[in-house]
């Protein structure tokens, strides 16, 4: 009942590195995806079109004419992220879409900059906030929105729930799922792990994820705190859930902000049952800040968030009871099952 297209707005060599992970997901699903620079020069000839892509050069007023002519064709479009809505934001006309539909991807304390879009605009943005708090933080500078609550949400299993506290073997493992960039910073990570590192000597801290250690800085903060031989950079993984089970992580740490886990990586590794410890960049106040009891605890203090993560590597009920909180928040409340009237309603 519901057709859907992908119009990326990047070529697919020239986008993120995992792009090409995606493509092949939603390929498999049998979902059109169009590329904005073959729409743009769909009817030149393969000489106009390298020449194109060579200089790059096209004017605005085409750009829009081609992409609004595009657009007019579906019923409902969405945008995903604003960042992506802001990049679009020049060539789009708002008359040309029933409504804009932004669904939410990086959290107000990413910075300003992915909120540089028009304020005055009526928008309908979709987000994983629920509380009026939350919402009216986020949204404050816009005069005019609806909201729509929608959390990231997927098909759920018992089957990867494997993790068991390990009272065995000696070596504690650490796990970071992230992006490797500067706009990623682990420093809060690397911190705790040092002081952790003085308290446990036989941990270690594995980092997974795509991107240049060097580049991003990682390298840097690892050099200077000394903890070459205990941190490893992991690289890209396809499968967060085969490696943390062939990995017999203990504990994984995340990006969060207001006690929720920033992505879907926390909640895949959440129905393995591995328990999970965050830090909040949220600059706003926190009343459950550096709360173990949390079913997503999130620290704004290295010494705290260290004292947290070593009662869960050697405490073996706390370890246990967090492990137990999280995967059943994730499986009751983020069920696509129970979710779906939702995508429904917001598509129709």
């Amino acid at each position: 009942e519901i057709e859907l297209e992908i119009l990326c707005l990047f070529d697919l060599n020239s986008a993120s590195p995992h792009a090409n992970f995606f493509y092949k997901k939603h390929k498999s699903l049998n979902t059109p995806i169009t590329f904005f620079f073959d729409l743009l020069f769909n009817k030149k000839s393969l000489l106009d079109k390298l020449k194109g892509k060579l200089s790059g050069k096209i004017s605005l007023s085409l750009k829009q004419k081609i992409l609004n002519n595009y657009l007019k064709q579906f019923d409902d479009v969405f945008f995903m992220g604003e960042y992506t809505y802001q990049y679009c934001e020049k060539i789009v006309y708002p008359e040309s879409l029933n409504r804009i539909n932004i669904f939410v991807m990086s959290a107000r304390f990413q910075g300003e900059v992915f909120r540089a879009i028009n304020k005055k605009t009526n928008y309908l943005f979709i987000t994983c906030f629920k509380d009026d708090a939350e919402i009216l933080y986020e949204f404050e500078s816009f005069e005019k929105y609806h909201h729509i609550y929608f959390p990231l949400t997927f098909e759920v299993t018992k089957e990867d729930k494997t993790w068991r506290f390990n009272d065995i073997r000696k070596q504690k493992r650490i796990g970071i799922f992230t992006r490797l960039s500067a706009a990623k910073p682990i420093d809060p990570f690397l911190y705790t792990f040092q002081i952790l590192l003085s308290q446990l000597p036989g941990i270690e801290l594995h980092i997974y994820g795509g991107g240049n250690p060097e580049e991003a800085g990682y390298n840097r903060y690892i050099r200077h705190l000394g903890l070459e031989n205990k941190v490893f950079l992991r690289g890209h993984q396809e499968n967060m859930v085969s490696i943390i089970k062939s990995d017999e992580l203990d504990l994984v740490w995340f990006q969060g902000i207001l006690n929720k886990p920033a992505g879907y990586a926390a909640l895949d590794v959440g129905l393995t049952g591995t328990p999970q410890l965050f830090w909040d960049f949220f600059t706003g106040i926190n009343p459950e800040i550096n709360n173990l009891n949390c079913i997503f605890p999130h620290f704004k203090s290295v010494v705290l968030f260290a004292n947290a993560s070593k009662q869960i590597l050697t405490e073996k009920d706390k370890a246990q009871q967090l492990s137990e909180r999280q995967f059943n928040e994730i499986y009751i409340n983020r069920n696509i099952d129970y979710l779906f009237n939702s995508i429904e309603y917001l598509f129709k």
